[in-house]
């Protein structure tokens, strides 16, 4: 298994309360060097379609922060 299978399988219980931008920032760093040390171990590319759904899944969360902070919530 690689290690950015790894990473996915560890974030993906987390409900949608869960998740911050601090959280998510975090996320993103652990699946870039996941990506990086499968390539350095030679590990075969470890694209799947559920980690893309829980990319995708992440990136619409981030949106919603950035639209929540962009509004006036007086």
């Amino acid at each position: 298994m690689c290690y950015v299978s790894v990473i996915y399988s560890m974030f993906k219980p987390f409900s949608d309360e869960w998740f911050t931008q601090e959280r998510i920032n975090l996320f993103r760093r652990m699946v870039k060097d996941a990506e990086t040390l499968d390539k350095e171990l030679g590990q075969p590319d470890c694209s799947d379609e559920e980690n893309a759904k829980l990319a995708n899944h992440i990136n619409e969360l981030e949106e919603q922060f950035c639209e929540y902070k962009g509004a006036d919530h007086d």
